[in-house]
């Protein structure tokens, strides 16, 4: 897990969440404002989202459009994202001036 969640030297990791549905599934926030999507079956990086201008402080999992491939991801740049991770840095919808 530790090799799994190395991060740049620059930035440390910020938060983590296993899928809801899927244990093999995990997200990694960092401080930098990068999360990635691990598939924790072949411990590969299966996507790599660059969204948030900020530190990536919560990360969750939802039912979106009848699909479990969903994430909220909320930063301290202010923004709640709504991603599609069927697609690379899909941005399905944005909140901005949450509290962080």
């Amino acid at each position: 897990m530790i090799e799994l969640c190395q991060s740049s030297l620059s930035a440390y990791i910020s938060s983590v969440k296993f899928h809801n549905y899927s244990s093999s599934f995990i997200s990694v926030g960092d401080s930098k404002g990068k999360i990635n999507l691990y598939d924790l079956q072949t411990i590969m990086n299966i996507r790599e989202l660059k969204i948030h201008d900020g530190r990536v402080s919560a990360l969750d999992f939802i039912n979106y459009n009848g699909t479990n491939a969903a994430m909220l991801s909320g930063s301290k740049d202010k923004t709640i994202k709504l991603s599609d991770l069927r697609m690379n840095n899909s941005v399905v919808r944005k909140f901005d001036s949450h509290l962080g």
